[in-house]
């Protein structure tokens, strides 16, 4: 994780704009890095360039943010998310649903559930 979060910064030093696929290898180096700082400066990089974030890019700090035991930011992220008009996917949902149990906020888990049915995304086994 630690190389290629290196070639993503020596990438941005050289004045290299990342590409979408780019950007999701960055944060997955973040996220395995549990470099909570360096994922939340992708991310606010690519919101300020107006970068085309995608179900990927979500999945990948939904997933670090559970591991580092940020529940609220999964919360919070998954609301972004619709708000950008990104459809969060069963894996969003689940990672935002174990989030919550995980933090003791059983109302907002029932509540992710309902509004995951109401959008017509089937629960998976984790959900």
């Amino acid at each position: 994780w630690r190389s290629s979060l290196a070639i993503f910064t020596q990438g941005l030093l050289k004045g290299i704009q990342p590409s979408v696929d780019m950007y999701a290898s960055a944060l997955r180096a973040a996220g395995d890095g549990l470099q909570l700082s360096k994922a939340l400066s992708i991310y606010e990089d690519m919101v300020e360039k107006g970068t085309d974030i995608r179900e990927t890019h979500y999945v990948s700090l939904l997933q670090m943010f559970n591991k580092l035991g940020e529940f609220r930011r999964s919360s919070a992220l998954l609301r972004q998310m619709t708000s950008r008009s990104v459809a969060p996917t069963q894996k969003c949902y689940s990672l935002g649903i174990s989030s919550c149990i995980s933090d003791g906020q059983w109302d907002r888990s029932i509540s992710l559930l309902r509004e995951m049915l109401g959008a017509a995304v089937e629960p998976g086994i984790s959900a």
